[in-house]
């Protein structure tokens, strides 16, 4: 039998998360980074992405708050040319 931390063990995998400032995405920011992901937090305001990229951090995986239109095309391509 298998442990829930083998079964969700995200480490050296990045998740995207589009809408994370704000309270669904932002748990959802924190429960991928509980599970060893690190996290690219994308929201339209930054100030809240760089909340929630504050509160990832305590899982110590690398977090990133970028700002970006998840409606514009544009947006999402230059927030992704800042992910590595």
């Amino acid at each position: 039998m298998h442990s829930i931390d083998e079964l969700f063990n995200l480490r050296n995998k990045m998740a995207v998360v589009i809408g994370g400032g704000g309270v669904l995405a932002g748990a959802m920011a924190c429960g991928l980074a509980s599970a060893g992901a690190s996290i690219a937090v994308i929201d339209l305001n930054l100030t809240n992405a760089e909340k929630t990229a504050d509160q990832v951090g305590r899982f110590e995986v690398k977090s990133l708050a970028l700002a970006a239109d998840a409606t514009s095309k544009d947006d999402l391509k230059k927030a992704g040319d800042h992910i590595e």
